[in-house]
Formats: C-alpha cells, sequence, structure tokens
C-alpha cells in the first residue's frame, strides 16, 4: 500500500464508521453488489459515495478528493484561517508600510539638516577667512595711511618753508627797488643842482667844504646801499661767468644740484611738469604743475587709455594753464634756486653745479615736442641741452641690464629701496626717481665716479629751434 493509500485508509478509519448499504453499485467499478458496501460520503449530502473494496477507493481518490465532505472540511477551515492571517498581516504591512514611509521621510529631514550644518559650517569658515583678510588689509591700509601722512607733513613742511623763502625774497627785492630809487632820485637831485647856473656851490671855501661834505655822505650811502645789493643778489644766483656752456656735466654727487624730472604725456605732449631739487641727498625743493595740451584730444580716445592711466579727466587737463606758462614758471623756480641763470632776457642756460637727471629718453622727447608747439626756441633754452640717465647710472652701478616695466619701481623693489604707489602719477613718479637715483648715488662711491657721471651724460639730440612767436 502507497502513501495515498495509507492517507486514504487513515482518514477513512479515523472517526465514525460509514453507514453501510446493500442495495448500491460502486462508484469506481460500477458493479452491482449484493454484499455490504463502504460508503466514504455524501456527495453534495444527499447522495452517498459508496466503494466495493479498499482498491477502488484508492483508484478514485484522485478524482474524489476534491468532492469529499471530510476532505473539504479542513481545507476550508484552513483556508479560513489563513485568509485571517492574511488580513491581519496585510494590515500590519500597511502598518510597516507607513512606518516605513515616515521613516523615509525623518531619514530625508535628517539629510537635509546635515545638508544645511554642512552649508553652514562652510559659510562660518569662508567668513573667518574674509575676516582675516580684512584684517590684515586693514591694517595694511592703516600703515599706508601712516606712512602717507608722514609724507604729506614733510611735503607741507617743504611748501611752507619755499612760500616763506618766497615771501622774504619778495620783501627784500621790495625793500632794495624803494632804495635804489630813493638813489637814483638823489643822485639826479644832485646833479640838477649841479648844472644848475644860478647856483656857484663853491663860491665860498665854507659853502664849498659842507657841500663837498654832503655830496660825500650821499654817494657814500649810495655806494653801500649798491654793494648790499650786490651781495644780496650774489647770494640768491651764482655769478654769471661761472656759468659756461662748454662745461656739459658734474664731477662728483657732494655739493652739486640734481634737478630731478618725470614727465606724463598725452599724444606726446606734456601733461604733467614735476620737479625736485636734490642736494646731497636730500629733498631742497619740489615744483609740480599740469599743462593744457595745445592740440585737440577726441573724448573716446581719452577716456579709453588716458583717464585710467592718468587718474584725471579731459575736463581737468583743459582747465589748466599752458604748457609754455608752466614751462616759464619752472625756469623762474629754477632761477629763484640758483640752479639755472637768466643769461639774456627769457634765454636760461644751466648752472655749473646742477644737472637734469631722467630715467630714458622719452621725457626729454615729450619736452621737445611740447616746446616745438608752443614755438619755443631751442636758443632760448639751452639748459635742456644736456641731461643725464638714469639707465646709464643702474647699469654701470649695479653691473646689470634695468628690469622692466614699471622699471623705476622694479628698480627699487630689487635693492630693497623705498617704493612709491601710484605709478602712473608724475610727481610720484618722480619721487621714485629721487629715491632710485639716491640708492645709486650711495653706491658710486669710489675713485670712478666722475667717469661714471661722465658715461651716463646724454646729449638731447632732438633738441632743434623753433620759430620764436613775434
Amino acid at each position: 500500500m502507497n502513501g495515498l493509500s495509507k492517507d486514504i485508509d487513515n482518514r477513512y478509519r479515523s472517526g465514525p464508521a460509514p453507514p453501510k448499504l446493500l442495495s448500491m453499485d460502486c462508484h469506481t467499478c460500477r458493479k452491482y453488489q449484493e454484499i455490504e458496501l463502504f460508503l466514504c460520503c455524501w456527495l453534495d449530502g444527499t447522495q452517498p459515495t459508496a466503494y466495493c473494496s479498499l482498491e477502488c477507493q484508492q483508484t478514485d481518490w484522485n478524482r474524489h478528493r476534491a468532492l469529499c465532505s471530510r476532505n473539504t472540511r479542513p481545507l476550508d477551515r484552513l483556508r479560513r484561517e489563513c485568509d485571517k492571517k492574511v488580513e491581519e498581516n496585510q494590515h500590519t504591512l500597511q502598518l510597516l508600510e507607513t512606518a516605513n514611509k515616515d521613516l523615509n521621510r525623518k531619514q530625508m529631514d535628517i539629510l537635509k539638516l546635515n545638508d544645511c550644518i554642512y552649508r553652514k559650517d562652510e559659510r562660518i569658515k569662508d567668513l573667518e577667512r574674509i575676516n582675516e583678510k580684512t584684517n590684515a588689509d586693514k591694517t595694511t591700509a592703516l600703515e599706508f595711511a601712516k606712512e602717507q601722512e608722514i609724507k604729506k607733513d614733510a611735503w607741507i613742511k617743504l611748501v611752507n618753508r619755499h612760500e616763506k623763502t618766497i615771501s622774504e625774497n619778495t620783501k627784500l627785492e621790495t625793500k632794495i627797488a624803494e632804495d635804489s630809487k630813493k638813489i637814483n632820485d638823489m643822485r639826479s637831485g644832485v646833479k640838477n643842482l649841479m648844472d644848475s647856473p644860478r647856483q656857484n656851490w663853491f663860491s665860498s671855501p665854507k659853502l664849498a667844504n659842507s657841500r663837498k661834505g654832503y655830496l660825500s655822505s650821499i654817494y657814500k650811502k649810495s655806494e653801500q646801499s649798491s654793494q648790499n645789493k650786490v651781495i644780496f643778489e650774489t647770494e640768491r644766483a651764482p655769478v654769471e661767468s661761472t656759468v659756461t656752456v662748454r662745461r656739459n656735466h658734474v664731477d662728483q654727487f657732494t655739493d652739486r644740484n640734481f634737478i630731478l624730472i618725470d614727465f606724463e604725456a598725452i599724444n606726446s605732449e606734456i601733461c604733467e611738469f614735476p620737479a625736485i631739487w636734490a642736494r646731497n641727498g636730500e629733498i631742497k625743493a619740489v615744483f609740480h604743475a599740469y599743462c593744457r595740451p595745445t592740440k585737440a584730444i577726441r573724448p573716446d580716445r581719452y577716456n579709453g587709455f588716458y583717464k585710467d592711466f592718468l587718474g584725471h579727466n579731459l575736463k581737468f587737463y583743459l582747465k589748466q594753464n599752458s604748457f609754455k606758462n608752466v614751462e616759464w614758471q619752472f625756469c623762474k623756480w629754477c632761477k629763484h634756486h640758483k640752479l639755472m641763470v637768466e643769461t639774456q632776457k627769457g634765454i636760461f642756460n644751466i648752472a655749473s653745479d646742477t644737472a637734469i637727471v631722467t630715467q630714458g629718453t622719452e621725457d626729454f622727447n615729450f619736452l621737445n615736442t611740447s616746446l616745438l608747439n608752443n614755438k619755443v626756441s631751442a636758443k632760448e633754452r639751452p639748459c635742456y641741452k644736456y641731461f643725464y640717465d638714469l639707465d646709464a647710472l643702474w647699469i654701470h652701478a649695479i653691473g646689470s641690464d634695468p628690469p622692466r616695466s614699471p622699471r623705476m619701481h622694479n628698480m627699487a623693489k630689487d635693492q630693497n629701496w623705498p617704493d612709491v604707489p601710484n605709478a602712473h602719477s608724475g610727481i610720484h613718479d618722480t619721487l621714485q626717481l629721487y629715491y632710485v637715483f639716491d640708492g645709486l648715488r650711495r653706491k658710486l662711491t669710489s675713485d670712478s665716479t666722475e667717469n661714471v657721471l661722465r658715461r651716463a651724460l646724454r646729449k638731447n639730440q632732438n633738441h632743434q629751434s623753433a620759430p620764436t612767436k613775434k
């Protein structure tokens, strides 16, 4: 007997014994038996199912299994239990899904919070870095402001001293002019009295002696005043006989005057005229003025390049004095400080102990162009015939070629000399020129100083005569 038969037999033998019927046929073999048949169940609860033997029941079990009430009742109970458990599990699953969604939502909120915290931390770090940089910039700005204030105070002192000297000289000139006028008036009066035929000054010895004493006192006073005037003019300006055109160079740095110049130009015309007078490494006086260009300038070209380069708008330069007026003031300034001598009216020559220093030949090209456009003849300005080149002094003092542009600022940085900001301002560039020149002057202390100065001497080749205005 196989497993299925055992199962059927066990199911059949378990429980109450089925009723036995005498007049029925077998449900498998359809044989009508007069003997007792085994009853398995009732089909649909009314018609019984009977078998003649256990073999017929086992044979029909595969078909009868689904219909047998004995077999379906436990299955229905199991199905109901399973359905109930499935419903419970579905409810539990729904709860789990809801909880999982809430958990995912909370996890997303946590990730967003973490991202916000990370970004806030990065922002805090950036703000800390910005704060450190700002503090460093503030420190640098304060130091620069202090330096600028010190320099400003020095400039103010120099300007005040210069103005005080000019005022004193003006008063002295006024006094001398008044004294000279009085002396001339007295001389003319005495001459008229002596030439007058109405009176005989020497008619009597007493009158002659008194008149002679009076005249001698007048001439003595006149001679003393003229000597004072000569002494004052000697102190104010060197003797013109000491200025010679043949002497084209100074022989040393000590006790010599150097005029340091670095122009700024628009279309090859000077628009800023700065000059510094230095002697023995000390700044004695400063000249600074702006000029109005003679040629018309297109505003679009000026605003495209020169405005950013120079730092001033075009209207600023158009309101300034002409170059001719500024250059005349510069010559008068040099004459006042004994740097130039006016050999004839309107003709200025450089003093024998004075030299002009500039960087390269470009500045003197601007000067020649401006002089030519303003009709100032080279014969009137022999003072611009020679100059000293800073690049040549650098080559002989340092032993290498000058650095790249901005040249003077890179020279100062290379030798750890003072560096002046604002590289596109004429007065600042001239001050930078002074610092570099003073550093080279300190380096050139050997016996070959005179030869080095002669090697740095340059002649203004483009210094040509221009027609004078009638």
